[in-house]
């Protein structure tokens, strides 16, 4: 599973630790979530301003046309780092946010309508995707999609144990 260290102090976000590979990180909330479902840990974005938070959320299902991946790498780009800063541009983020959309899982669940990919497939998507329900996207123009889904910037990332994906044509087999 992905696992993601970050320093969430004042001191310069280069010298923040980032570590893919770790075990769990230990790390203690204030209050632990009680619900019925099932937990993972996810790198959240909560606030405007610089740092992120570690919390404990409800893992997701996998609706009728989703794949539910479970993230086993993930990466951080450039706009990650932004974004953990707060620098200038990221206003229109939608919080909270599970950041993250570069990575690589394995397919724990698929819904009905999904034929491509299949449970245990090794998978990794790309960032951002047409909506699949506009007026381009279904006459086959999804390069003109007005409302594009961006993995961890618009709608929630890889950086959790598990992730939620729309339709499967986006998505990539890695054997």
């Amino acid at each position: 599973m992905a696992r993601a260290i970050f320093s969430n102090s004042a001191e310069p976000c280069e010298r923040a630790t980032v570590n893919y590979f770790a075990a769990r990180p230990s790390v203690e909330l204030a209050q632990e979530q009680d619900t019925d479902g099932a937990q993972m840990k996810a790198i959240v974005k909560t606030k405007a301003e610089s740092g992120i938070d570690i919390l404990d959320l409800e893992e997701p299902v996998a609706g009728e046309n989703d794949i539910l991946v479970e993230v086993v790498a993930g990466s951080l780009c450039g706009c990650g780092l932004h974004v953990f800063e707060w620098t200038a541009g990221y206003e229109w983020l939608p919080m909270p946010l599970v950041l993250g959309h570069e990575f690589a899982g394995r397919v724990v669940e698929i819904g009905d309508k999904i034929t491509e990919v299949s449970v245990g497939d090794r998978i990794t998507a790309m960032p951002a995707f047409p909506c699949g329900e506009c007026e381009f996207c279904l006459v086959g123009k999804g390069d003109a999609c007005r409302k594009r889904y961006a993995l961890g910037l618009t709608s929630d990332g890889a950086f959790s144990d598990f992730l939620r994906i729309r339709g499967s044509r986006h998505l990539q087999n890695s054997g």
